[in-house]
């Protein structure tokens, strides 16, 4: 068993270590953008219906930091910036995938304009340059750019300029950073969904489609699923990231319930988790109608929620000195700390370069290292119970006997000595059907033992999971013998 262990720990260091030494080595390789040297200003349209030929006449303010985070708003911003000094090709990014709609207004000393669009809405396949930030080529001859910006998802506005050279670099380095760190993602994936085939195990399931979701969110909100998967579909583009985040809330409430024993450490969060699981559904059926900027406000809630439960749950599960909480917890610190970070980087309090751009990537990866070693000892563990439950097995089966003529069960353990136990008492039907499971019966078996369909023994078996509190047949066999 040591062996064993120093050779999990082995290998978590290797994964993590690979990680993080990739992460340096792309952040040496990788010069930090060119920034902004031109004056900027800005304007609020909040009727949304000012062109370019008025807003020319309206007053810009000097631009300020808060001007580029401006969170939920349903006014269009304008910016200008003074670029008379520009004198060779140079690009103009957004870096931010999700904004809707992004116009640019090239203003010529001959006061022609050019005008270009990009944005979450427009076709992919549309963008020139096709890179994975609305990007825009700045004419030489140019004296002032104009910017026009809408969008019902949070304004995060990282305006950049670059040469061309700079932004081809970039844009080759990202992806490859973004391949390597959620390929770990992927591999974890199929591992996790080969062996759900292969065992049947319901909690690699749960996993599998929670890693599934992962990918999901991170293929939406970064821009490169609209790059490299669904190019030619904006109407899908629009709703992903918000469709995503939705699927993947309820992904981690059904994998946080389970992996952390939550029916057995603490009934109450375990409810609390399904009552969140059935708003996500419900706010996902309701996104059809939702306006998009109040559907993400809620999606914004919702997490923090889930989060606080999931902090709660780990705490309970270390109490009770459950192996697997500790992981969990490990990865979830993983994750918050790269979210944090990256959050403060688009807020301006600190500063944006490579390393605050991608921490949230090292986060979600080093999540998936500590989550998937949790499985793997909360799934030992289960091995263990299983196999403690076996070895009472026989024991209990002498204590529940046959039913008798009348379907109430007698002998050494009665129903009145298991439901004094229950909240919700078992019936006669129930215990009987219990001791039959106790005897290692199919539910054929036993609906041929008392005359019933095998859809009814399905139904009472349900019904006495959940007044025992656990999930198969050998847990149920395993409460019985604690209980008694």
């Amino acid at each position: 068993m040591s062996k064993v262990k120093f050779c999990w720990k082995r290998i978590l260091f290797y994964l993590i270590f690979s990680t993080l030494s990739f992460f340096i080595q792309y952040n040496r390789i990788i010069a930090s953008p060119t920034q902004i040297e031109h004056p900027m200003s800005i304007y609020v349209d909040t009727e949304c219906d000012l062109s370019i030929e008025r807003v020319r006449k309206e007053k810009f303010i000097p631009a300020q930091k808060s001007d580029f985070n401006l969170g939920f708003s349903d006014a269009t911003y304008w910016y200008r910036i003074e670029a008379s000094n520009i004198t060779k090709d140079l690009y103009i990014e957004v870096s931010n995938p999700e904004i809707d709609s992004i116009q640019a207004y090239f203003i010529l000393t001959n006061n022609s304009i050019k005008e270009a669009s990009a944005g979450a809405n427009l076709s992919f396949s549309s963008r020139n340059p096709k890179t994975t930030f609305p990007t825009f080529k700045i004419p030489l001859s140019t004296q002032t750019i104009y910017l026009r910006v809408r969008s019902q998802s949070m304004l995060n506005i990282p305006i950049q300029i670059k040469p061309q050279h700079q932004l081809t670099k970039d844009n080759i380095s990202s992806i490859i950073a973004f391949s390597f760190l959620h390929a770990i993602i992927l591999i974890a994936l199929l591992y996790n969904l080969t062996l759900f085939i292969i065992l049947r195990t319901p909690l690699y399931g749960y996993y599998t489609f929670y890693l599934f979701t992962v990918l999901f969110v991170s293929l939406s909100i970064t821009g490169y699923g609209y790059q490299l998967i669904w190019p030619n579909s904006p109407s899908f583009n629009y709703i992903a990231p918000p469709l995503s985040v939705n699927i993947m809330l309820f992904s981690f409430c059904l994998f946080t319930r389970h992996v952390l024993n939550l029916y057995k450490y603490s009934p109450f969060l375990n409810n609390s988790f399904k009552i969140l699981e059935v708003f996500s559904i419900v706010l996902l059926i309701t996104s059809i109608w939702i306006n998009k900027s109040i559907h993400e406000q809620l999606l914004h809630i919702m997490p923090l929620i889930g989060i606080l439960l999931a902090i709660i749950g780990t705490a309970i599960g270390i109490k009770n000195k459950y192996p697997p909480a500790k992981y969990y917890l490990i990865g979830w610190s993983c994750f918050l700390c790269g979210a944090t970070l990256h959050q403060l980087k688009n807020w301006g309090i600190i500063a944006d370069n490579v390393i605050t751009s991608n921490l949230s990537y090292v986060g979600v990866t080093l999540e998936t290292i500590f989550f998937s070693f949790g499985v793997i000892i909360k799934l030992k563990d289960y091995k263990q119970e299983i196999s403690i439950a076996n070895s009472k097995l026989d024991t209990l089966q002498q204590q529940l006997i046959t039913p008798s003529k009348d379907g109430i069960p007698k002998g050494v353990i009665d129903k009145d000595e298991i439901n004094q136990f229950l909240t919700n008492p078992l019936s006669d039907r129930e215990f009987e059907i219990l001791a039959l499971i106790s005897k290692g019966k199919t539910n054929k078996e036993i609906a041929n033992d008392v005359f019933v369909s095998v859809n009814t023994i399905k139904t009472h078996t349900k019904n006495i999971y959940e007044k025992l509190g656990v999930n198969n047949r050998t847990e149920a066999v395993s409460k019985v013998s604690t209980l008694h």
